[in-house]
């Protein structure tokens, strides 16, 4: 019967394509594009899975090679993702490529620029960078929120098992929950 095991999928592509779907999930949800006033367009949308696919996957590579994989796994997926909504836009297949190469220098511009600001605990510059990318340079009434969202999904992500994380179960806070903590706290 070990002819059959060839067949099998490997645990990690199984949760790098939960993670990936679990990614995909939580940055469509609504409430990101009212109370966050995340523009509802093909970039704004990018941007927004960027932030939390760049969070997500850092934690989730910090869980050892098991987690390495599955954020790889997760990453290729997104791209695939992204390759394939540029062709249903219509974007030719010569141009393709090219549009996918400038994404992931963006993936990885922002997810420094991320980094920096989430491991500092620095919510104004992290309110910046988002600004700058998922806002197109606008001042926009749910850049706090946006920013406060996220770093309190990297300060839950730490909390979180690594065995659920390599599964790509993923807890993510409320953006209302974020928002009214942020008017509560002194």
């Amino acid at each position: 019967m070990t002819f059959f095991r060839f067949f099998r999928e490997a645990p990690e592509r199984t949760a790098g394509m939960a993670l990936f779907q679990t990614l995909a999930f939580q940055s469509r949800r609504p409430e990101f594009f009212v109370a966050g006033q995340v523009p509802d367009t093909f970039d704004g949308r990018f941007d927004l899975l960027v932030l939390n696919a760049s969070i997500v996957f850092r934690r989730v590579k910090a869980c050892g090679p098991r987690g390495a994989k599955v954020a790889q796994v997760a990453f290729d997926l997104l791209f695939q993702d992204f390759d394939q909504a540029l062709r249903e836009m219509g974007v030719g297949d010569l141009t393709v490529p090219k549009r996918i190469k400038d994404m992931g220098e963006a993936f990885y511009g922002r997810a420094v620029a991320y980094d920096k600001a989430l491991e500092a605990a620095d919510v104004a510059a992290l309110a910046g960078a988002l600004q700058r990318n998922l806002y197109g340079g606008h001042e926009a009434g749910g850049m706090q929120t946006v920013a406060r969202y996220a770093q309190r999904l990297y300060d839950s992500l730490k909390e979180q098992a690594d065995d659920d994380l390599c599964a790509g179960r993923v807890q993510f806070p409320e953006l209302a929950t974020v928002d009214i903590a942020a008017e509560v706290a002194p």
